[in-house]
C-alpha cells in the first residue's frame, strides 16, 4: 500500500494522526500525493479517478 498514490488528510486531523500511528507502527512513512483538510475533496478525487478511463 506504501507504493499507492495517497490521497490523505492534512496531519492535523485526528483521524490522519491514527492512520499515521498505523503507518509508523510498521516501519513505514506514507508519502500523500494530495493532502487536504476536507473529506468531500478526498471523495471527490477518488470518485472521479474511479470513473476516469
Amino acid at each position: 500500500m506504501i507504493e499507492l498514490p495517497l490521497g490523505m488528510l492534512t496531519s492535523g486531523m485526528h483521524f490522519r494522526q491514527s492512520i499515521d500511528h498505523n503507518f509508523h507502527s510498521r516501519g513505514l512513512t506514507p508519502q500523500p500525493l494530495l493532502q487536504t483538510d476536507a473529506v468531500h475533496q478526498l471523495y471527490k478525487l477518488c470518485t472521479a479517478a474511479c470513473a476516469a478511463p
